[in-house]
């Protein structure tokens, strides 16, 4: 089995097409709900996906989501783990199976999608063409009870073989509304002041700075950067 596990606050904009994902790519999705407001809980009831809730008092805590997301992995014991939020995707040019043949983890490349201005519109994915790169993830691997999570990393119990094949990771949580966003640094920072690393999520600080607004000169356009193939694939695996 292949699972691909995330938490969500209030999704109802970008589940329908993740629910989607996973089904193109072959992916068993199993969410855990912090106590959404919004319609999350009844896309997830309506599409036959798999969840509980938890609750944080309204607190975004990457310690306290982690801990549910390993006793929920801990009880389904999975093959294979694409760990993964709600707004963050994976396309690549390969079938995702065909590539767990030969390794435990697969690492991609990551990018951030950014607001530039876009009128917002029903695809997400041909409206926010600017991207930042932020590195590498790699959050598709082989599971094993003796995994630790620590904020983006991962920390592995097994000697690594490593993929690296045609793909990337994006991350459209910067295209959010201002609102949004700010109610997302908002419980952010109760974590924080409970004692949370600073570094966890810090990049809302950078945002909130901007007005969640990016200019197009700092960052870089999908088109220019080899990158339209993938977006092309994911727009076509959320079945748009």
């Amino acid at each position: 089995m292949i699972l691909g596990i995330m938490s969500v606050y209030n999704e109802e904009y970008f589940l329908p097409f993740k629910i989607e994902w996973c089904r193109s790519n072959g992916i068993s999705l199993f969410v855990l709900d912090n106590m959404s407001t919004d319609s999350t809980v009844e896309i997830l009831e309506h599409n036959n996906v798999q969840y509980i809730q938890y609750n944080t008092d309204g607190v975004f805590s990457e310690s306290l989501m982690q801990d549910a997301i390993k006793s929920v992995l801990d009880s389904i014991n999975p093959e294979w783990v694409v760990y993964m939020g709600c707004d963050l995707f994976f396309s690549t040019l390969f079938p995702i199976r065909e590539i767990m043949e030969h390794c435990n983890v697969i690492t991609l490349p990551f990018y951030s999608a950014r607001n530039t201005g876009e009128e917002r519109s029903s695809n997400p994915f041909k409206t926010y063409r600017h991207v930042n790169f932020d590195g590498e993830l790699d959050f598709i691997f082989k599971y094993d009870k003796d995994i630790i999570f620590n904020g983006d990393e991962i920390i592995f119990p097994y000697e690594v073989k490593r993929s690296n094949p045609d793909g990337i990771w994006i991350n459209y949580g910067d295209t959010k509304t201002s609102a949004q966003r700010l109610e997302t640094l908002e419980r952010r920072e109760k974590a924080w002041d409970k004692g949370e690393n600073e570094n966890w999520g810090n990049h809302l600080i950078s945002g909130y700075n901007k007005n969640w607004l990016w200019d197009k000169s700092e960052l870089h356009n999908i088109d220019d950067i080899d990158l339209t193939s993938y977006i092309d694939k994911l727009q076509f695996d959320c079945g748009l």
